[in-house]
């Protein structure tokens, strides 16, 4: 006997071929039949007549470390049709910290949220046994900025060979694990720190292990990059010195270049020409979100959180500190605050209109500001386009989306007050989007699950066929278009998401990069 049989769905299986009208039959997790002879019998059965089936989507790029630990519902996610998550982006992550985490996560918590009492951490290993079964399933990436700290601590130091003997075997028994790829985010601190060739020497380890090297490209000047970088030609030498996987993390149009996706992904296809492997995701909105503390000089992040606090506190360095701060007005640009714990009155208010209540300049505030946070604090850029250029933003999104290789990843920050619309809206606005521009539904369902497992390794996700794992989505039709949100939402073959119903069930896994399972062969 089945455990679920779909009955006459209309199939649109991930690997980008035309659909097709079958039964989909699961038992013990994974597809036990597509199609093929009339089937068993099967303890619940779904009648999808009029109905597309898809395969679970895969989001790219999460920051949902903390809420996978914690057991968090991750509702936000499966009522958009996220049965898999991929975690520890941007070079953020919580794994593995021995050393000096609490001080760490104090100081990103504005992007991981409060991690409370992570427990044992310190390794891969630890994260998937103290998770087990969460409410999606969870990929871990292995973080630049926790491998750091391992090696030398929060500070801005030179990495001499023991320290980066000791970052290189950190990655080494991360992969060995089932990391499933390589993340830094060089806007962020300790990542900003390094220098090239330090990223290079891991994405070396990364590839000997076959896992991809995702990045957050630099954006931080500090004192390899006194006199500005380009952060783009940063990652693909990285990539060509290295041989690893490139994968480009949110990279998009935005507003300076809205319309030009071919100037946008010309980069891509020439490097996919030299012959080096490149990928990139992106999340369907002109701007995105992040943590206050990034407008802050590197100097001041050099050390604990309490060394930046007593730096910001001494009235001696604070005309520096501003200084510096306002040294490029573009990158201190007007922002609304989405997470302010201690402010919560300036809670969807901009910059601009506190620091005018507040009688101060904006660097002033936003000094103030994370003082009293104590570094926590999350914005969201200016977002006021016109409709004009909103259509041509999806314009954009509908070309880059249809590209072989870009997927999707929302960028999720859950634990924010005031989330970015991203992190609930992602993937029924890519839908959206998909079905104003007639986008069709075979490729999109191959960019969001089919193309993302391949790249992090994750072994038969992402396709209904038989033998794979059973991360299902059953959307109605309206008007001959998919709706923008699944009724059906299966995760390993248990029903999380039935109508409006949410099941309590802990059925996500722990997917690790599939060479942590052929060296167990």
């Amino acid at each position: 006997m089945y455990d679920v049989l779909i009955r006459g769905a209309e199939i649109y299986d991930g690997t980008g071929g035309k659909p097709f009208t079958a039964d989909v039959a699961v038992r013990n997790g994974c597809i036990a039949s597509v199609g093929g002879p009339e089937p068993k019998p099967a303890k619940q059965v779904i009648d999808a007549r009029g109905k597309c089936l898809l395969p679970g989507f895969i989001d790219a790029h999460t920051h949902s470390d903390v809420v996978t630990l914690t057991h968090h519902s991750r509702e936000e996610a499966l009522r958009q049709g996220i049965t898999t998550e991929v975690l520890g982006s941007c070079g953020i992550g919580v794994v593995p910290m021995s050393r000096g985490r609490e001080d760490y996560v104090r100081s990103v918590r504005a992007i991981t949220g409060d991690p409370g009492n992570m427990g044992d951490i310190h390794s891969v290993d630890t994260y998937f046994n103290n998770v087990g079964n969460a409410a999606t399933n969870y990929a871990l990436q292995l973080a630049h900025c926790p491998v750091r700290i391992e090696a030398v601590g929060n500070r801005d130091t030179p990495i001499g060979k023991p320290e980066m003997a000791a970052m290189e075997a950190v990655a080494h028994k991360a992969f060995e694990e089932g990391a499933c790829a390589f993340s830094t985010g060089l806007a962020y601190f300790p990542c900003a720190f390094s220098d090239t060739e330090e990223v290079v020497r891991l994405c070396c380890v990364a590839r000997e292990h076959g896992v991809p090297f995702t990045i957050h490209q630099r954006s931080v000047v500090n004192r390899h990059f006194p006199n500005g970088i380009d952060p783009l030609g940063e990652a693909f030498e990285i990539a060509r010195k290295s041989g690893v996987h490139l994968h480009l993390s949110h990279y998009k149009t935005r507003k300076f270049n809205v319309g030009n996706v071919e100037e946008v992904v010309r980069p891509i296809e020439e490097a996919l020409q030299e012959g080096l492997h490149v990928t990139a995701d992106f999340y369907p909105y002109p701007a995105g979100c992040g943590y206050i503390a990034v407008f802050l000089p590197a100097w001041v992040m050099d050390g604990s959180t309490e060394d930046a606090l007593s730096r910001m506190a001494d009235p001696k360095l604070r005309d520096r500190i501003l200084a510096d701060m306002e040294k490029d007005p573009k990158k201190l640009a007007d922002g609304t605050f989405s997470h302010a714990p201690k402010h919560p009155d300036y809670l969807g208010r901009t910059f601009v209109e506190v620091a005018r209540s507040n009688g101060q300049r904006v660097s002033e505030m936003l000094l103030q500001f994370l003082l009293e946070e104590e570094l926590d604090g999350g914005y969201i850029p200016d977002m006021d386009f016109s409709e004009e250029m909103l259509a041509r933003f999806r314009s954009d999104y509908a070309r880059l989306i249809q590209k072989p290789y870009y997927m999707l990843g929302s960028d999720t920050l859950p634990l924010q007050q005031r989330p970015h619309p991203r992190t609930l809206d992602t993937f029924p606005k890519m839908l959206r989007v998909a079905r104003e521009h007639a986008v069709p539904l075979e490729t999109l369902a191959n960019r969001l699950s089919s193309a993302p497992a391949e790249v992090f390794g994750l072994e038969n996700r992402g396709v209904i066929r038989p033998g794979f794992h059973a991360d299902l989505l059953l959307f109605n039709k309206e008007e001959g278009f998919i709706a923008d949100r699944p009724e059906t939402v299966l995760v390993n073959g248990v029903c999380k998401l039935s109508g409006n119903v949410l099941a309590p069930e802990l059925s996500g896994q722990g997917l690790r990069h599939r060479s942590y399972y052929e060296n167990r062969k």
